[in-house]
């Protein structure tokens, strides 16, 4: 595991305060919960044989520690509820006496709204940080990453197409990710090609990306979110990336050498054939 015991988790929350004399660790009260958040991260974002590595380095490594962290905030966000919190002035304590009283409705939601933002940014930031591990690219679980030009939840941060609620930008970005997948492919198939979509996504997750296809990649994920709330594609937009490729070939030889860029490349010419039927002086 990647928390193991209560040494290993306190750091992971400061707030949280000592329990007190014959009370049970909370590493003790949320163990459950942490094994079930550690599956939750093998599933969605860190395969089981890179997280058996990250068991066997120090904890004070970043990937881990981001990782760890993760785990435990979630393990807190989705049952807070279920253990007997209140909300201090340094954070949060367990109700163990009568010097501390139970925390209203009111401030639980908060606490967990608050915990939930801050797996957001450990998702944020840990994908960040694997996106640059070969080891990592190469892995099943990215794929879902790959899948778009979109691949970190922050980007969804202030796309408010429906009146749902999410509990985090993470539940946001898997509802929408359908939808962003859709426009991308739209996009590819009218605009971009398939070939050049596919290595920009790539170029665009690793980071091994050069400034011209940085533009380019800035410039259709702004076309992206557009859509998600217009409900169409920016066409005059579009126009400008097209440009913009046209004059550098070199970082678009996909593009140039496709089937769409015909269009673009080789405008068709209307001549009059004297043969036809149609011809006139």
């Amino acid at each position: 595991m990647l928390i193991s015991s209560q040494e290993d988790l306190k750091p992971l929350l400061p707030n949280a305060l000592e329990a007190v004399r014959s009370e049970r660790s909370l590493f003790d009260k949320i163990q459950p919960w942490l094994l079930n958040e550690q599956e939750w991260l093998e599933q969605n974002i860190l395969p089981p044989n890179l997280i058996d590595c990250l068991e066997s380095v120090p904890n004070d490594n970043s990937v881990k520690r981001m990782a760890a962290q993760l785990v435990a905030v979630l393990a807190l966000a989705r049952n807070i509820r279920e253990l007997d919190l209140v909300l201090t002035p340094n954070g949060f304590a367990v109700v163990s006496n009568s010097n501390l009283a139970p925390a209203s409705r009111e401030r639980v939601d908060a606490l967990a709204k608050d915990l939930f933002c801050q797996a957001d940014r450990l998702i944020v930031n840990l994908i960040d940080m694997l996106r640059r591990s070969e080891a990592w690219r190469q892995s099943e679980l990215a794929s879902r990453f790959y899948s778009t030009l979109i691949y970190s939840p922050v980007i969804l941060d202030r796309v408010d197409l429906r009146s749902q609620s999410y509990p985090s930008l993470w539940n946001k970005w898997l509802d929408y990710l359908p939808d962003i997948e859709s426009i991308e492919m739209t996009i590819a198939l009218r605009y971009l090609s398939i070939e050049q979509l596919e290595q920009l996504r790539i170029a665009n997750l690793s980071g091994s990306i050069s400034n011209p296809q940085r533009a380019v990649c800035s410039l259709l994920i702004g076309i992206i979110r557009t859509s998600l709330i217009s409900g169409y594609i920016d066409y005059p937009r579009m126009e400008s990336v097209i440009q913009f490729m046209k004059s550098h070939k070199s970082d678009f030889e996909l593009w140039h050498a496709s089937e769409v860029a015909k269009a673009y490349l080789e405008p068709v010419v209307f001549k009059n054939d004297r043969n036809a039927k149609g011809y006139f002086f």
